[in-house]
């Protein structure tokens, strides 16, 4: 699937939440003198007899009375009717909201910002927004930063709040307001079981700057992406992601299987789809496998990776990371690099030579055993993949199956008639 294709069928999430749009049983405190008005108002258009008002709102008698006095909240939906009745501009009331739980907000909430796609992209990857609408929303990670830095962002788009991070066992959590939930959920972040949901990448983000598109891609790669470099034998920044299947396979319960042909979660190929429009590079999304839980149920897992030095460039300059230790990592991976190990053409040399050494004794060559050889000398394991695949461009190797690579016909022939050294084989004659 392409990107114009992936946005057509997209739903569309609406971005600018306003108090009307919340909860209809949410309770809200308006400033006194308001409410007071709101009443008085709507009480002399009903003829000076809250029985009459009742009657022509549908909101009882002894609830009216109620709101009169001093600190009693009003609910969503009868602030409308009320409002309505009184043909009050709903946006009258946005500065006259106090407070919506446990939160004092500031409306309308604008999600369609580099501020709410970096919190929609928090709640995807490690928050939950439940299904009961009056309960909380949380966000669960091991880094304290992400959470303070979450915390902040949701105060610049939501209003004030109290919010605090406790431990969770290997993890932390933080809890905030439900209003915050309901509106995310509003915004593309679905309530209930990611997994089981599995939702697109909001419309907005994908056709939005590139700095909203960066921030949300860089809060992914925060919370569930992570840089591979260990002893500079593979270097590569990736992410992975899930979605249940609901399927039956006769798979053991516990266990990760590889296997391909299953289509990948809708929101990780957008997030592959963002990165290729953004990057412009060569990115791989690949099956990861199958996994069945000891309760049966399965789950598909997928991984962008993104290889190469000028790939890794361009993440480290267009998106990054937030964390500084991945970040630090990620430079690190990219100046270990060895550039001047071989001349034009030596790495290609080195790679045929140790490939007839193999094969004279395997008769077959795997991307392993080229692997091995690079990283013995200090150059990255990732290019067995560019070498092999020269000579296979070359017909020197045909690929007969996953990383297994044997004699094409073609060299067999033209070592017989011109030998096998390696001018030979990269000359133009050598291979016309």
């Amino acid at each position: 699937m392409d990107f114009e294709t992936y946005v057509r069928l997209s739903p569309f999430n609406k971005t600018l939440v306003n108090w009307w749009d919340l909860w209809p049983n949410f309770r809200l405190k308006l400033k006194d003198s308001f409410k007071r008005q709101l009443l008085e108002v709507a009480w002399a258009k009903a003829g000076g007899k809250f029985t009459y008002l009742s009657n022509d709102i549908g909101i009882e008698r002894r609830t009216l009375s109620n709101y009169l006095k001093d600190g009693r909240g009003i609910t969503l939906q009868n602030l409308r009717k009320i409002m309505h009745y009184i043909s009050f501009p709903l946006e009258s009331a946005n500065d006259k909201i106090v407070r919506i739980g446990k939160l004092c907000p500031r409306f309308p909430f604008k999600l369609h910002s580099v501020e709410g796609a970096e919190i929609r992209a928090a709640f995807l990857s490690d928050g939950h927004v439940d299904k009961n609408p009056v309960k909380v929303c949380r966000y669960h990670a091991c880094e304290h930063e992400l959470h303070t830095r979450l915390v902040g962002l949701c105060k610049t788009v939501f209003g004030k709040f109290e919010a605090k991070t406790k431990p969770d066992g290997n993890t932390l959590k933080t809890y905030f307001p439900a209003v915050i939930g309901f509106s995310l959920s509003i915004c593309g972040v679905p309530a209930g079981n990611k997994g089981r949901a599995n939702p697109c990448l909001p419309k907005d983000i994908m056709l939005g700057s590139e700095a909203i598109q960066c921030a949300y891609l860089r809060r992914v790669f925060d919370d569930e992406g992570d840089v591979c470099f260990e002893n500079k034998s593979k270097r590569a920044v990736r992410v992975t992601r899930s979605y249940f299947y609901s399927g039956n396979l006769p798979i053991s319960k516990g266990k990760w299987i590889y296997c391909k042909g299953f289509p990948s979660g809708r929101l990780i190929l957008g997030e592959y789809l963002l990165m290729k429009k953004i990057l412009a590079c060569k990115i791989g999304l690949y099956s990861e496998g199958i996994y069945k839980a000891l309760s049966g149920q399965m789950s598909v897992k997928h991984r962008i990776q993104l290889t190469q030095r000028t790939n890794l460039e361009k993440f480290y300059h267009r998106i990054g990371f937030t964390l500084s230790f991945k970040r630090q990592k990620l430079k690190d991976a990219i100046d270990s690099y060895v550039l001047t190990k071989f001349q034009n053409g030596d790495g290609l040399k080195f790679v045929f030579e140790r490939v007839e050494e193999i094969c004279a004794r395997k008769g077959a060559v795997k991307y392993s055993d080229i692997s091995l050889e690079l990283a013995a000398i200090g150059r990255c394991r990732d290019l067995a993949g560019r070498y092999l695949k020269k000579l296979v461009d070359l017909k020197v190797l045909l690929k007969v199956k996953r990383g297994v690579y044997v004699y094409h016909q073609d060299f067999n022939n033209r070592r017989l008639s011109r030998g096998s050294s390696f001018k030979n084989i990269t000359s133009p004659s050598g291979y016309n």
